[in-house]
Order: C-alpha cells, then sequence, then structure tokens
C-alpha cells in the first residue's frame, strides 16, 4: 500500500515521467528553510555569489547544513519517495537552485542521468519548492513521456547562465509547446525519473525563486566507476556504497570534512568521465 503517492500520481511517474504537485511539508517549513538559506548566504557576504553557490549550496549541500539535511530526510517526502523505489532510500546528491530577480539563468533541455555515472532506474529528483514556483520566476519544464527514450547523447555547452554542472543539453530537437510547466507553491514537490528530459527558463519575475533538488535512489542501481560517497536515508544501504555522516552542527569541522570529501571523491570520478 502506497505511503504518500496516490494510485494516478503512481501512474503519471511511470508513464510520464513525472508526478506533481506532492505536498512535502508546510509552507511555514518552506519558509523556514528559505530563511535558513538567507541567514546562511548573510554568513557567507564576503564570497561572491558563484562561490557561495558552487562552494556551498550546489554539490551535497545537506553535508554542511542541518536545516537541508531535515529535508533531505522529511518523513513525507522520504514516504513518496518510497513509494516510487521501495524502502531502502540513498541520497546521491542534492542542490540548492536559486534564481534571484531577473535573473538570467536557465538550465537546457537535458537528462540527469547523463552526469551520474549510475546504470539501472531506481532513482528519482525530488525537486522541493523552497518559495512558489511559477511559469514567470523560471520553474521547470517537463518534456511528457521523454524518459522512454532512454539515454540520449548531449553537448556539453558550458554556457554562461546554464546552472548544470556541464552546460549540458541533449542532441534532440525538443518543441517547448509540447512541455509541461511545474507550478509549484512553496511546500510542493516534484518527483522525476532521472531520464526525464527537462528544463527551465530565466526569472523574468521580481522575486527568488527556490528550490531545493535531491536525488534519490535505491542500493540496486550499479555504478559505472569507482564507488561513491552516499548518505543512507531510510532502510539498509548494502555493501556497495561509502556512507556519508548526517551533520551535527552548521559547518562544524565534521561536516566541513565530509563535504570536502565527498567532493573530492565525486570530482575524480568526472575527471574520469572526461577521460
Amino acid at each position: 500500500m502506497a505511503k504518500r503517492l496516490t494510485d494516478g500520481q503512481r501512474a503519471d511517474f511511470r508513464d510520464r515521467g513525472f508526478a506533481f504537485p506532492v505536498r512535502v511539508m508546510s509552507r511555514a517549513e518552506a519558509d523556514a528553510g528559505r530563511r535558513a538559506l538567507e541567514a546562511a548566504e548573510a554568513a557567507h557576504a564576503g564570497l561572491t555569489k558563484r562561490q557561495r553557490n558552487y562552494g556551498l549550496f550546489r554539490v551535497k549541500p545537506h553535508l554542511l547544513f542541518t536545516w537541508l539535511d531535515r529535508i533531505v530526510h522529511h518523513p513525507a517526502l522520504l514516504d513518496a519517495v518510497e513509494d516510487l523505489i521501495g524502502p531502502d532510500i540513498l541520497v546521491w546528491s542534492s542542490s540548492l537552485f536559486i534564481k534571484d530577480a531577473h535573473d538570467p539563468a536557465y538550465i537546457a533541455w537535458h537528462q540527469d542521468s547523463y552526469t551520474y555515472g549510475l546504470e539501472g532506474s531506481a532513482l528519482v529528483t525530488a525537486w522541493v519548492a523552497l518559495t512558489d514556483a511559477t511559469v514567470e520566476n523560471g520553474a521547470m519544464r517537463f518534456l511528457d513521456g521523454s524518459h522512454r527514450l532512454g539515454r540520449l547523447a548531449h553537448d556539453e555547452t558550458h554556457a554562461e547562465h546554464d546552472l548544470s554542472s556541464q552546460g549540458e543539453t541533449v542532441r534532440l530537437a525538443v518543441d517547448g509547446r509540447m512541455a509541461v510547466d511545474v507550478v509549484l507553491r512553496a511546500g510542493e514537490a516534484s518527483l522525476h525519473q532521472f531520464e526525464l528530459v527537462h528544463s527551465s527558463n530565466p526569472n523574468r519575475s521580481d522575486g527568488r525563486r527556490i528550490g531545493y533538488a535531491i536525488r534519490y535512489f535505491a542500493p540496486t542501481m550499479r555504478r559505472t566507476g569507482k564507488p561513491a560517497t552516499v548518505m543512507l536515508a531510510r532502510g539498509h544501504a548494502g555493501q556497495e556504497w561509502m556512507l556519508e555522516p548526517r551533520p551535527r552542527a552548521d559547518e562544524d569541522r565534521a561536516a566541513l570534512a565530509a563535504h570536502a570529501n565527498a567532493i573530492g571523491v565525486r570530482a575524480a570520478e568526472m575527471r574520469r568521465l572526461d577521460e
């Protein structure tokens, strides 16, 4: 029996590659997450925006900040993920995606599977809205049913305003008129399969758009390269995976060390994939 999702939402995930909206926390909880982010930004005001984003918020920030760790382990969110991939849940990575007012930042059409180095299909990205996500402020867009195309070839553009890690862009003629706009209220989430083609447009509004993407997967997924560090969110991890610790305090010595180690492992793997 499903814990969180309806039969219709599970059918949508299977057939269309996504399900939304799914209420995973209250607006008050989402607002608290936004305020915690703003406090972290203020604490690191001496860094440039790029340094904050890529040093703190873009690669596994749940290892650094307890308030993000709580979102990653939110029971309602894990219940929804369990309905899709089963009771054993690992965290591959997480990223804060922040678009300021009138920000030119965007994400080109791509598949998450391009950069993950994983085989299998038991991976779901949960995108949690910490502010409302609207068409005007650059909500995600899904290409309905595109996960059925399998893994597609991509080009790496490294475009200036593309928020993806390598500016990866799928080699597919996408008709934007066929896309589904992922409109969410703060505290709601979308769930998508990691071979789904998706994108997002720049923020044309006067406010910020903040989303927190968490990539959950089952330990039955297989690595195509070296072992990776992951976090256990629920159930059992199996034998293959090196487990990351949960932070006990924001940016304390242990949290900083765990984050640095995880980034080092990931950077080494990305270099291997580039060879």
